[in-house]
Parts: C-alpha cells; structure tokens; sequence
C-alpha cells in the first residue's frame, strides 16, 4: 500500500500511464487491482492488525445464549461490539454466578460511561441471569 505525500489515507490500487514518445497526446492508463494490504476478516471496517476483535459479533442487537435483549450491539472504535465484550466474558467465566457478576460489571461501566441506559442495562443483565453459561 502506498499513501501519497500529504495524505494518511492508503490505496490498494494502482493507477500507470503511458505516454507515448512519439506523440505526446497519445496516452494509455490502466487501473491495476492489487491484493494488498491487511485484511478485515469480519468486514467491520477495521483491519485486522489493528482491531481488537477481528471477528466481531455484528448483529443488531444484543443476544445472549438466545435470548434477546433487544438492546443495541454498536461497534466500539477498538473494532469490538458489545457482544463481543459479553462473548470474552464467556470465555472467563469458571462458573455461572462468575459470568452473571462479570456482564453486570461490564453493563454497569457502558451505563456509567452513557453507551447504554439504565433499561438496556436490565435488560443485558436479566438475559444473562437466565442464559445456560457456563
């Protein structure tokens, strides 16, 4: 990939045109696809290199071991969804009053931080209390 000077932003296209020498109004240009780059495995727009989950959970809302609690599941700036959040959560969890505690600690920081409301919140939190996790 390659960014023209003043810029930040990267190409994965190259463009090459030819003059020709004998008349300079003769002119030919290709457009050449290239496979560069670093690929976005989950197509969230973040590159894998640099998104903190690159497999994101990307639906709409928020579901836990199929109950759904009708709340938002935004893509955080780090490429993470909240479920995303909720699923390492799983992952750590020894038990299911650890993985209880664990969604509500995490709920409660989105709430303090204004990512979701006092209603999202419960609603997170009860869909938790009723899923079969661990």
């Amino acid at each position: 990939m390659f960014a023209p000077a003043g810029t930040t932003r990267e190409f994965d296209t190259l463009t090459v045109f030819a003059r020709s020498t004998s008349d300079p109004d003769i002119g030919y240009s290709a457009l050449i696809g290239l496979s560069v780059g670093v690929r976005d495995s989950d197509g969230d727009g973040h590159p894998d290199d640099t998104d903190a989950c690159p497999s994101s959970n990307l639906e709409p809302t928020i579901v836990i071991d199929g109950c759904d609690s009708g709340v938002g599941n935004p893509l955080r700036p780090n490429g993470c969804t909240l479920s995303d959040g909720i699923g390492q959560l799983v992952v750590g969890a020894r038990n299911h009053g650890e993985f209880v505690s664990g969604v509500s600690q995490f709920t409660e920081a989105l709430k303090r931080d204004g990512v979701i409301g006092g209603q999202d919140t419960g609603a997170i939190q009860a869909c938790a209390a009723r899923a079969s996790i661990p």
